[in-house]
């Protein structure tokens, strides 16, 4: 079966045909199969030694092949490999985890990865839809990007995408694009608290992150403004500001989604897509509110995406 997330088109186990964004397309980027046990052994070339993953207590290990292949064994025993075309991505789920918890990493660190060794630009983002361009919002964990993509999400807007962020056509002449990922946003329980999300279920049994439903659009959408998230908590109302231009590749680069695993030759060309995308997309810095409030920080979006436009 096929599925679409980041931009790519994926043949998924039907397994993970359930929770993925469905495609009628027969032709496929990635082709990711379940299989009945991993290697019997890490052997290879150490790329990463460890790193937290879904938990503080989950570490992961990255090793390069002689193949070029990349092999993910992360501390639960899930485990999965990326041929050196980034066009086969084969998993293992061990009999203390579910499909969807193997689902979480694939679309998570190891699609990632696997989109940068594709040439693609991939944030650590949540992303929305306002007036026909997509606005994005990069932080450290725990800056909040969930939490505003949801708030803006109660207040009418349209959510493209959580936790990362593929955008395309960066170092062209065209627009640059934002693609879709999940139908959910993903939150922590004080997050969905927060917003008074009381009856959100679970991602999966053995994650305490819950699922708000949302409905991405199917296809990419030019992107118009990237926001840098910063938390105050004594702040009465959202504000944002300008970035000094010696500031923002520097914060992008700290965005860079898996980052920590990139190879050498990945993280040069990878900083090469990040000032192209520092010269042709509008980055500000954004405070906003606490508790949120998601008509005010949706009209001051639109305010900036409008200045945005003229400029």
């Amino acid at each position: 079966m096929n599925a679409r997330l980041f931009g790519l088109r994926l043949r998924v186990p039907d397994s993970f045909v359930p929770l993925l964004p469905p495609s009628a397309e027969t032709e496929h980027d990635v082709d990711i199969r379940l299989l009945d046990r991993p290697p019997d052994a890490a052997e290879g070339e150490r790329h990463y030694a460890t790193c937290a993953c879904m938990d503080e207590s989950e570490g992961l290990q990255v090793l390069r092949r002689a193949d070029n292949s990349f092999e993910f064994w992360f501390g639960d025993g899930t485990w999965a490999r990326i041929n050196g075309e980034a066009t086969h991505i084969d998993a293992f789920t061990p009999a203390s985890s579910t499909d969807e918890d193997t689902l979480s990493y694939l679309t998570g660190p190891v699609l990632g990865f696997a989109l940068s060794m594709r040439g693609v630009l991939a944030l650590h983002a949540a992303a929305v839809v306002l007036d026909g361009l997509a606005i994005a919002f990069v932080g450290p964990s725990g800056a909040g990007k969930s939490t505003t993509a949801a708030v803006l999400s109660l207040a009418g807007a349209r959510v493209l995408t959580e936790d990362l962020l593929a955008l395309t056509g960066v170092e062209g002449d065209g627009q640059v694009a934002a693609h879709p990922g999940f139908a959910s946003i993903r939150l922590w329980p004080d997050g969905a608290s927060l917003l008074g999300l009381s009856s959100l279920s679970r991602v999966t049994a053995n994650w305490n992150k819950l699922e708000l439903p949302v409905a991405p659009p199917a296809e990419g959408v030019p992107l118009g403004l990237v926001y840098l998230l910063d938390v105050d908590p004594s702040c009465a109302k959202s504000v944002s500001a300008p970035l000094p231009a010696a500031t923002v590749l520097l914060e992008l680069v700290a965005s860079t989604y898996v980052s920590h695993l990139l190879r050498r030759a990945d993280s040069g060309k990878t900083l090469v897509r990040l000032g192209a995308l520092a010269l042709r997309v509008p980055v500000r810095r954004l405070l906003i509110a606490h508790p949120p409030d998601g008509r005010a920080l949706r009209a001051l979006l639109e305010r900036d995406l409008n200045d945005a436009r003229k400029s």
